[in-house]
């Protein structure tokens, strides 16, 4: 599949999905706990994890997440905060606030909101030695 990279493909073989909603599966109600979740479905509720979740390109939530790594490529209509990083693939579409101390977001990424990198990042200041 396009959406991942090989590099991608190589972090998400290390993670240990304790659950994972099903393409043509709809869910409704919280998650909460440490473990980490793949959605390829629809989701109607609340995530509060410390883990990961990852959002497929077919998967559509709709209530506010928070994480410690939220990766989506998918449609969310909800807030989303994670607390390590959050990443937005070419095919995201968030209709929400988005808050992370990183966000990766890739060329096509959409979202309707605002945008917080909260802790504030610290500044780093350099002298530019080329040219443009």
């Amino acid at each position: 599949m396009k959406f991942f990279t090989r590099k991608n493909r190589r972090t998400l073989d290390q993670i240990e999905f304790a659950t994972v909603i099903g393409e043509h599966t709809v869910y409704r109600g919280d998650f909460t706990g440490d473990d980490s979740y793949l959605v390829k479905g629809q989701v109607r509720g609340k995530c509060d994890i410390a883990g990961h979740l990852v959002l497929w390109p077919t998967a559509r939530w709709t209530g506010d997440i928070a994480a410690t790594h939220v990766v989506i490529a998918g449609e969310v209509v909800g807030d989303v905060y994670a607390s390590a990083k959050l990443e937005l693939k070419s095919t995201a579409r968030i209709r929400g606030n988005i808050t992370s101390p990183v966000i990766a977001m890739a060329q096509g990424a959409l979202y309707d909101g605002e945008i917080r990198m909260r802790p504030r990042p610290q500044l780093v200041r350099f002298n530019e030695k080329r040219s443009i």
